[in-house]
């Protein structure tokens, strides 16, 4: 039983040293490229689907991959944008102006409902507000005191929309990629510094929702540290307790506790369904070439990017991933972007 321990804790021991090594190593953006366009999948499927459909192993290598790519995708963006956590005002405009336009909303395409992680969006490069505002919280988290995902409600309790509360030295700003509106304050709630940098709830009021709609809201979201190390160990026991595909083909069936916290999945609508129908007809060569395309285009690599991009409107010309490349080929060339009067429109930043 003693050697059978040692033989664990060996075993522990050296996929923690390969798991740091992999994490510490810097990659290329190719090989990032590579490596999550072999995971197709996981970047067009909801995520408890994806989980249901592949391995425990499949899923903890793909996480790994998944928090190495972040990692390095924010590490890259902060230099790239210059982001300093003594400015944070700047800081604000320049990584929300940069994360709009690397995301296609369904305000500017036919974009279908696909939940997972803020990072799998925005590889994917499309998605909902909730989503956009995701990444472009976890790019900000590290330069605010406070960064909230916050839903703001109306009179009867629904929340139309999803943007991100924070606090700094600013006092608490509003700020959404989503919208034109870049960040906005509350005159009560800005610091003096706050009110001299930040434009005033009342000044963008013809762009925003009513007023009682943010104080009716609340935050589903934090990211901090502490949030997110516990935030890390509840996806550990999904991750360990949802249904897995099985080395033979089937897939483990949940037990009654694990069933019991799944949450609902509503039955998405005919036109979702089309959709999503329309995006799995897509070639698997031709989403890999999608997201290899994508990473090199996050990554800075923009004639890598394009070239992908046009092979792939080749390849499938009328398939709706073709549709998207052709506007991310205009949103590097400074053409159709979502906000066009906003600061950093030039091509360096897209």
């Amino acid at each position: 039983m003693r050697s059978f321990f040692k033989i664990c804790g060996i075993i522990l021991l050296l996929l923690l040293t390969a798991g740091s090594a992999f994490y510490l190593a810097p990659l290329p953006s190719s090989k990032f490229a590579s490596l999550a366009a072999e995971q197709e999948a996981y970047f067009f499927q909801d995520e408890e689907q994806w989980l249901a459909e592949n391995s425990l192993p499949q899923a903890i290598w793909v996480k790994t991959l998944e928090f190495k790519l972040r990692a390095d995708l924010k590490d890259h963006l902060a230099s790239q944008l210059s982001l300093d956590a003594d400015s944070p005002a700047e800081n604000i405009e320049t990584s929300t102006n940069h994360t709009r336009n690397q995301f296609i909303n369904q305000t500017q395409a036919e974009v279908p409902v696909i939940s997972n992680s803020a990072l799998a969006s925005y590889v994917r490069g499309y998605g909902y507000c909730d989503q956009v505002n995701g990444f472009l919280a976890l790019l900000l988290y590290d330069y605010l005191d406070k960064v909230q995902l916050f839903g703001v409600r109306n009179e009867r309790g629904i929340s139309p929309h999803t943007l991100i509360r924070s606090e700094s030295a600013l006092g608490v700003v509003w700020i959404d990629a989503f919208s034109c509106v870049n960040a906005f304050g509350f005159r009560d709630e800005l610091t003096g510094t706050g009110q001299k940098q930040i434009p005033a709830y009342d000044q963008k009021v013809s762009s925003l929702f009513p007023r009682f709609y943010y104080k009716n809201g609340s935050a589903f979201n934090e990211y901090s540290l502490a949030y997110t190390a516990n935030k890390a160990y509840n996806r550990l026991g999904q991750l360990l307790t949802a249904p897995h595909k099985t080395a033979t083909g089937s897939t483990k069936k949940e037990t009654g506790a694990a069933k019991s916290e799944m949450p609902v999945i509503k039955k998405p609508s005919s036109y979702q369904t089309n959709l999503i129908n329309q995006l799995r007809a897509e070639p698997v060569a031709g989403r890999q070439l999608y997201i290899k395309a994508r990473v090199f285009h996050l990554f800075g690599e923009h004639q890598e990017a394009e070239k992908l991009y046009e092979q792939l409107r080749q390849q499938n010309p009328n398939g709706p991933l073709a549709a998207y490349a052709a506007l991310f080929i205009d949103r590097m060339n400074g053409k159709n972007l979502p906000c066009p009067n906003s600061v950093l429109s030039t091509p360096e930043f897209l």
